[in-house]
């Protein structure tokens, strides 16, 4: 699909182009952006199979996507020069749109194109990407990745065989950035006499202060079901599941962030209208031709 994929009026495969274009990007303006946005609707045409897939179980196929992207930028593309770049696929534009009050069990780790308005965006939560261990009786040390959210402590040093000897060192750890977004159906979606509908999603990286609260924008991102605790220093879980969204691509649809009346009651304020054609009121008018006649 990289080496062969083509859009109509190009000579050249498209994604080929795209990571040369990120390279030299990185490589000229020192720009941070790794992302590479990828056409769902390229996979389907390319191999409905694979697009399939892709849908069904996301988290093992977008994983595959960005070894397959590195490793195809480093036999191919990439010089000396360009060791510490390192792609991360972003899946967008999805065939099917999913409203956001069907979201149900059956959409659990399967990924999901919805569309809504932000309401409420956190602070930057740093959170640990690889946590250094380093025993305290010979100072060997060894990296952990966290797994489904839980950091694993190794119980046995692999040097002196000790047990229970390793101790976290969180200055030389690596952390990401992490935001949580609350997500709320747009006005217009809502059928009349509900209230609207709103789902918690997370992003991680690039995606970071890319939203603010008003901005309308279509996620995609794979729909994730969490146990909750009884109680915060219990291990029994609720047979209740809290689900979120674990945003994978954001892109932003509309630029003004503040809804006139027109859009939420299909009438027309005469204020807003006035002010954003520069006109008068028609209070102002009156006002105007009295002071004319006096």
């Amino acid at each position: 699909f990289l080496s062969s994929f083509k859009l109509a009026d190009q000579t050249v495969p498209f994604y080929c182009s795209l990571m040369k274009l990120t390279r030299d990007k990185r490589r000229h303006l020192c720009a941070a952006n790794s992302d590479i946005n990828i056409d769902a609707q390229h996979v389907a045409s390319f191999d409905l199979s694979v697009y399939r897939t892709l849908v069904k179980y996301p988290s093992e196929a977008i994983l595959m996507i960005d070894v397959t992207l590195n490793q195809y930028f480093r036999d191919h593309l990439a010089s000396d020069a360009d060791d510490e770049i390192r792609f991360i696929a972003r899946i967008y534009n999805l065939k099917d749109m999913t409203a956001m009050r069907s979201l149900g069990p059956a959409d659990v780790d399967t990924l999901v194109s919805i569309k809504g308005m932000v309401t409420r965006v956190s602070k930057i939560i740093p959170e640990m990407k690889v946590a250094y261990f380093r025993c305290m009786d010979c100072f060997a040390s060894v990296n952990v990745r966290p797994h489904k959210g839980r950091i694993t402590e190794p119980h046995r040093c692999t040097n002196c065989k000790q047990p229970f000897t390793y101790m976290l060192q969180h200055n030389l750890s690596e952390f990401e950035n992490k935001q949580i977004i609350k997500l709320q159906e747009a006005p217009e979606a809502v059928p009349e006499g509900e209230t609207p509908s709103s789902i918690t999603m997370t992003v991680f990286d690039n995606l970071v202060d890319f939203v603010l609260p008003g901005d309308r924008v279509v996620v995609t991102g794979i729909f994730k079901a969490a146990g909750v605790r009884t109680k915060s220093t219990s291990r029994v879980m609720k047979s209740v599941f809290k689900t979120y969204l674990d945003a994978i691509h954001v892109s932003k649809v509309e630029r003004n962030k503040i809804m006139t009346s027109e859009l939420v009651s299909g009438g027309t304020n005469e204020y807003q209208s006035a002010f954003e054609e520069g006109q008068p009121r028609e209070d102002e008018e009156d006002s105007a031709v009295t002071e004319a006649d006096e």
